[in-house]
């Protein structure tokens, strides 16, 4: 029963050092990616835009404000399958019902990486990306 606290943190190093990067291996290039979103020509008020990569695993995230997003930190460089959703609902004021998402200028359609139809690719450096939404 000496083992077991020894194996239990051997197990654990093991799992934070791939969690944190480990399994990225040697050579593994990045870019930084921003760009707009726009539904029949208007700027999407708020949203989510959310890439995900069936190649490489990558997958980032970044809020849209007034029609545009920035993805905070570096995303893998590939081809990435594109969703946009709309906003959470957010903390409702004290003594408020809480509202549902503002989704008017969010067809249902975007909103999963099945249907969207949007792909964007990430290079190394900036990629700045535009999403026309009809």
């Amino acid at each position: 029963m000496r083992l077991l606290p020894s194996v239990v943190c051997l197990l654990a190093s093991l799992l934070l050092t791939g969690c944190l990067g480990g399994s990225d291996g040697p050579g593994r290039k990045y870019g930084k990616v921003s760009g707009t979103v726009s539904f029949k020509g208007q700027p999407v008020k708020e949203g989510e835009v959310n890439y995900l990569s069936s190649d490489t695993g990558g997958a980032a995230h970044a809020t849209i404000k007034d029609g545009k997003f920035d993805v905070s930190g570096d995303v893998i460089i590939g081809k990435y399958a594109v969703s946009v959703t709309p906003p959470g609902p957010g903390a409702p004021e004290p003594g408020k019902t809480p509202k549902p998402a503002e989704a008017a200028d969010i067809p249902e359609k975007y909103r999963d990486f099945k249907t969207s139809g949007l792909t964007a690719e990430v290079k190394e450096g900036s990629n700045p990306h535009e999403f026309k939404l009809e």
